[in-house]
């Protein structure tokens, strides 16, 4: 709806600065060029506003035709115009921050203010030319007033100029003024779904995710401190009990030690005086036959 008012009325702008301008062809060169600079002007204004709507509609329709909630923001992006990302990322992020506003515009508004203007003080001058020419080469009343008529028809066709800028400039003012309404309808819409489909991807909402992780952790740390008390004491008492066991089993095989030496002291005792006794025996066996032989001599 908004690209169509624009048209009309930049066509009402059109035809009364053609209209206007048309007035100045064969009669002052001056005028005309300005008249062509004012409808230059009011065309560059108008295409750059009407690649602003253009943007304004893509981003309206991105946010109506999109899947909610949005799960790959980098790829809804990039159905934007290059010229919204980066302003509709930081938006969707928390950050402060507007969409693009025309750059030429609001300069091209005052300009044709004062093209206007300018034809009308060059249109002016020739007139001033000429009736001092009038006055100067005639004395006779009919003369002079023969003379000064055409320098005053060009005085109100050089006030064309001023018609032709102001007209053009509270159009295109106008049209920039709705399409600033659209943009700022669109925005509206943007941030009313900062809490539905780019919930997940603010900022605020991150930090709020983080915010009750934490706190979670921190409701969990008490019960996490007593388990871990638990934990340490019952390996306190499992090392107690280890060490119990430990030192019983060392004097266990302590005992078992000592008994199995004296055992073997024992058996080792027995075996040397055994040892002895056949040995002392089988001396006295052996020598007794050497005593009797020797005896008997």
């Amino acid at each position: 709806m908004t690209r169509i008012v624009s048209i009309v009325l930049f066509a009402l702008g059109a035809v009364v600065v053609l209209w206007m301008g048309a007035g100045f062809i064969g009669s002052s060169l001056l005028a005309l060029l300005v008249s062509v600079l004012i409808a230059a002007a009011y065309t560059t204004g108008f295409v750059e506003l009407l690649r602003y709507q253009s943007e304004t509609d893509a981003l309206s329709r991105a946010m109506e035709t999109s899947e909610q909630p949005i799960e790959d923001l980098q790829q809804w992006l990039k159905g934007l115009p290059l010229s919204l990302r980066f302003a509709v990322r930081q938006r969707i992020n928390g950050e402060a921050l507007g969409l693009p506003a025309p750059l030429l515009t609001p300069y091209l508004v005052g300009l044709l203010v004062m093209l206007g203007l300018l034809g009308t003080f060059i249109g002016m001058g020739e007139t001033l030319q000429g009736a001092v020419g009038a006055l100067e080469g005639n004395t006779e009343l009919e003369a002079v007033r023969d003379g000064l008529a055409a320098p005053i028809q060009g005085l109100g066709l050089a006030f064309a100029t001023s018609v032709a800028g102001i007209t053009a400039s509270a159009m295109l003012g106008l049209i920039s003024t709705l399409s600033r309404r659209e943009r700022l309808q669109v925005s509206r819409l943007l941030d009313s779904e900062m809490a539905g489909a780019f919930k997940q991807h603010s900022l605020n909402f991150q930090r709020r995710e983080t915010y009750d992780v934490l706190r979670a952790q921190a409701s969990a740390l008490p019960a996490a401190a007593e388990q871990l008390g638990l934990l340490a004491k019952h390996f306190d008492e499992r090392m107690q009990q280890l060490t119990e066991q430990l030192s019983e089993n060392q004097d266990n095989l302590q005992n078992q030690l000592i008994q199995q030496v004296e055992k073997l002291s024992q058996s080792v005792e027995a075996s040397l005086t055994t040892g002895f006794q056949d040995t002392g025996r089988v001396a006295a066996e052996s020598a007794a036959p050497v005593l009797k032989d020797f005896v008997a001599e």
